[in-house]
């Protein structure tokens, strides 16, 4: 009666692994799936009753059937392996929680029949009843695996637990020395495997870490030369549209020359100018825009290029968070103090949280949602600017308003 269970359950394992592991149902492939069928089918019954163990069958028959997937099918390789160790996960599973329960309840019964046989018999139905419920998502999740990069860990996972399996069968340390050697044997060279293989991945991952990292690293550096390029031109538009057309010409030259640092000493002086540039933005989107000039902006010690960068992007990023509000403002106060420059801009946007402010001038931070790789280096680019001129940059925000305190040097023979 065993063997004929036996022989029952291995057909219906053999149809769902084929109904698992077939990757379309083209009648192309029906000759392949046949012979798969067929051939496990025999292998596993002969391996059975040549060995009469069944723990060496479960080892030695994964890698048969993996060797069997990958050189039966001329395409979809990968998918197919995915797919059967998918299966054999779920065949271990099933074994596992089935066998071991029946075990558990019928070990607190008064049975005296043969145990082993209402196991084969219990087990029997309820593999057929559970193939039949799950067998579709089965076909489901082996369609999401195969979409995402698992692999290699899905493939060592049904060999570790297929392993499990057969040590944990009652019957295994019954089975003879040689098969029990044969069976720790294997266990032991695929650990090593596993082990060496997982060694090599940790080394690649690292490289590749490493890598990531200096690409980064150079990603941010271009992205600096253009966030500086792009100032320059959006500088020299703003410079035309309100009529420095020499300026802007004498400009381009020093830059074709290669000469970007003397724009601040060929650059307009008027104050009034810079701030209109600056404003112009703003303004065309309705926000209110005051200046109050308490120090003559000639007199910082930084370029005009790199004060026009430092101001656009902090009124830029409030121009973005006054898109909502009623009546948005943006005040630019420049003023004398001590021996230095400050400069503060405040908007009447809404409040930035601390965590926030901590964060606000890292490379890449945004608050934006679903925002490009583009956002959040507009203010981390301000902060360098002003501490490579040594000059001190905070933050302060409140429910009403938000102001960004800057505090450059001064030209000291000129304050």
């Amino acid at each position: 009666m065993p063997e004929i269970l036996d022989v029952i359950l291995t057909i219906i394992q053999t149809i769902l692994f084929q109904y698992t592991v077939s990757c379309s149902s083209k009648i192309r492939e029906l000759k392949n799936n046949c012979i798969m069928a067929i051939v496990m089918f025999v292998i596993s019954y002969w391996l059975v009753k040549i060995t009469e163990s069944l723990s060496i069958l479960n080892i030695f028959w994964h890698f048969i059937v993996m060797i069997m997937v990958y050189y039966l099918y001329d395409h979809d390789k990968k998918n197919r392996i995915i797919n059967c160790s998918i299966f054999y996960i779920f065949n271990c599973i099933m074994v596992i929680m089935i066998v071991n329960g029946l075990n558990f309840c019928i070990s607190f019964s008064d049975y005296q029949g043969d145990k082993n046989l209402l196991i084969t018999k219990i087990y029997f139905i309820l593999y057929i009843f559970l193939s039949a419920i799950y067998s579709l998502r089965i076909k489901k999740i082996c369609n999401y695996f195969n979409q995402n990069k698992y692999t290699n860990s899905i493939i060592t996972s049904s060999f570790i637990i297929e392993f499990i399996v057969a040590i944990s069968n009652g019957n295994f340390f019954n089975e003879g020395p040689f098969f029990i050697d044969l069976s720790l044997l294997i266990g032991q060279m695929f650990i090593l495997i596993t082990s060496f293989y997982f060694f090599i991945l940790y080394t690649r991952s690292k490289k590749v870490f490493q890598v990531n990292k200096r690409l980064e690293a150079k990603n941010l550096e271009l992205k600096n030369i253009k966030d500086k390029h792009a100032g320059v031109i959006g500088y020299l538009q703003k410079m035309y549209s309100l009529g420095h057309k020499e300026q802007v010409g004498i400009i381009l030259k020093e830059i074709i020359n290669g000469n970007e640092d003397a724009v601040c000493e060929k650059s307009i002086n008027d104050e009034t100018s810079l701030i209109n540039i600056i404003a112009k933005n703003a303004i065309n989107k309705g926000i209110e825009v005051n200046y109050e000039n308490g120090f003559d902006i000639s007199l910082i010690e930084m370029n005009e290029l790199e004060l026009y960068r430092i101001i656009t992007n902090i009124v830029n990023n409030a121009v973005r968070v006054l898109e909502e509000i009623k009546n948005p403002t943006i005040n630019i106060r420049i003023y004398k103090i001590n021996m230095q420059a400050g400069i503060e801009i405040e908007n009447n946007g809404p409040m930035i949280v601390e965590k926030n402010i901590r964060k606000i001038f890292e490379h890449g931070f945004t608050t934006k949602e679903n925002s490009d790789s583009s956002h959040g280096y507009g203010l981390s680019i301000v902060k360098e600017l002003i501490e490579n001129s040594n000059g001190t940059i905070e933050v302060i925000s409140t429910e009403l308003k938000t102001i960004f305190k800057i505090v450059l040097p001064a030209k000291c023979n000129n304050v």
